[in-house]
């Protein structure tokens, strides 16, 4: 970069910018260098551009050279983020054990947000219904407390496997206590 863009001389003021799409690295650049960068609107379309127009650009990437290069970067990323190693093929393993207890625990996460948040709304069935997938499937069913009608059991029974825990939900349900308060 030092050797290609002009820099302002004593007595001389040349007016030459470099245009840079992320602004933390213009200003290291500028920091740097001292070489003055630019990232604004009109720089991201003159490089969006050169992008469209890049195989005409450099005659070496022409004839399907261009798109063998862009797939090959992406390639190269992702093997180097997932630590490939030919020869070490248990990695691919460990990594993926790793992913599995990550899921394990994202999950496990979720469901009980899913508990404590619906459970403001209706307490009593995260006490009847003990299995994580069984009880996001029943509140979804279920929605507000109030739409649990004796005609909507069948299908709650359905969905916990169990008529017995089915019904046990649609008592708990009917049964809204209302406290009334008094103020002096």
């Amino acid at each position: 970069m030092e050797a290609n863009v002009p820099r302002s001389k004593p007595g001389k003021d040349v007016k030459a910018h470099v245009g840079v799409i992320e602004p933390k690295m213009g200003s290291a650049i500028q920091d740097g260098l001292g070489l003055p960068c630019v990232s604004n609107d009109v720089v991201l379309e003159v490089i969006r551009g050169v992008r469209v127009h890049f195989g005409h650009f450099v005659e070496a990437l022409g004839g399907g050279n261009l798109e063998k290069a862009q797939l090959g970067l992406p390639h190269s990323y992702s093997r180097a983020k997932v630590k490939f190693n030919v020869n070490k093929s248990d990695n691919m393993i460990i990594q993926a054990i790793a992913l599995l207890d990550q899921l394990d625990k994202d999950l496990n996460t979720f469901s009980m947000r899913c508990r404590e948040w619906y459970s403001w709304h209706f307490p009593e069935l995260g006490r009847i219904v003990k299995d994580n997938l069984l009880y996001a499937q029943a509140a979804e069913y279920i929605g507000k407390r109030e739409s649990l009608t004796e005609d909507r059991v069948e299908g709650l029974a359905a969905i916990l496997l169990d008529e017995d825990t089915a019904r046990a939900v649609y008592e708990a349900g009917a049964c809204v206590c209302v406290c009334v308060c008094v103020c002096v």
